[in-house]
């Protein structure tokens, strides 16, 4: 029997996880969606359990103790789990910023605009389809 697909979400607002979290949950039955508002939270379960997917915010809250960025997070992620697709999203369009974090392991980024909750799903399926294949 296959194991539930699991997704992790990491934001500062947890404003923001919890909409995810509500529109995952409705849109991807089966799932198991896991959240954090802490990167040392997430980077000590991500030791523990490799989840199919991370979605994680850019700007993260700058007075969590261990002062990453998202594309700080991205490193760490990369070095603890080379094979998870990670989609990173923030509501900062900025080109170089995007292309860095391609270049440093991103599977994929998504602006956090008025569309991004109606493509999240979609893009969340085509990920961890992807990575199953």
């Amino acid at each position: 029997m296959k194991t539930k697909p699991y997704i992790y979400i990491i934001d500062d607002s947890i404003f923001n996880l919890k909409s995810l979290q509500k529109k995952l949950t409705d849109s991807l039955e089966g799932f198991n969606i896991r959240t954090f508002n802490s990167t040392n939270h997430l980077l000590m379960t991500l030791k523990l359990r490799k989840p199919d997917l991370i979605l994680a915010d850019y700007v993260l809250n700058p007075s969590d103790v261990s002062k990453m960025n998202g594309n700080d997070l991205l490193l760490k992620i990369r070095e603890l789990s080379p094979q998870v697709p990670v989609i990173m999203y923030s509501s900062s369009a900025d080109s170089v910023m995007q292309k860095r974090l391609i270049d440093n392991g991103a599977t994929d980024f998504i602006a956090l605009d008025e569309n991004f909750i109606s493509k999240i799903g979609d893009l969340c399926k085509q990920c961890i389809s992807k990575n199953e294949a």
